[in-house]
């Protein structure tokens, strides 16, 4: 009887130091838990910070597209305006040189027939 009390006795130390450590583990596994959700919640304010500076970049990005495409129009109008201009101006040029050449074609006929009047009563 002593012999199986003293077993007994054993046994319940074994099985005690055993919850004892089972009771450790559990309180490490608490605290890692309390660690990966502190963890889980900076991550998802974070998350929620990228999720903003995305959506900011998203915009960003679009009105600096819109920009361009306002300066690409732009430009082509300003060609546009500048090819009519040019365009204008040649025709005017174009203009002048045959007013000038009507001008002076009229002034060499006039001075053909000054001549010929100089010559009739001579």
């Amino acid at each position: 009887l002593v012999a199986s009390e003293a077993s007994a006795l054993e046994v319940r130390r074994r099985l005690e130091f055993t919850i004892r450590g089972k009771e450790d583990e559990v309180d490490q596994l608490k605290t890692d838990l309390e660690r990966v959700s502190a963890d889980r919640k900076q991550l998802e304010k974070q998350m929620k910070g990228l999720d903003v500076l995305l959506a900011t970049s998203k915009e960003v990005i679009s009105q600096q597209q819109d920009t361009n495409q306002s300066i690409t129009t732009e430009h082509a109008n300003m060609t546009d305006s500048v090819e009519s201009l040019r365009s204008g101006n040649e025709a005017k040029v174009l203009g002048l040189r045959s007013g000038e050449a009507d001008q002076v074609e009229a002034q060499s006929s006039s001075s053909e027939t000054k001549r010929q009047l100089e010559a009739t009563v001579l």
